[in-house]
């Protein structure tokens, strides 16, 4: 666990190190590193769900 910010039932909780540091340079994923250029915020979200559904599988 600890991989930035994760999208909850209520509200979005923090932890590790925050979106700041999402969509720009490499971003930490289950299965390695994963290089992706500049994105919105709105962009962002779908990875956010992404690491909710990993958290689930692999607490």
């Amino acid at each position: 666990r600890g991989r930035g910010l994760v999208k909850r039932g209520r509200g979005l909780v923090k932890r590790g190190r925050g979106l700041v540091k999402r969509g720009r340079g490499l971003v930490k994923r289950g299965r390695g590193l994963v290089k992706r250029r500049p994105v919105k915020v709105n962009m962002l979200l779908p990875d956010v769900l992404w690491d909710l559904r990993n958290d689930e599988s692999s607490p």
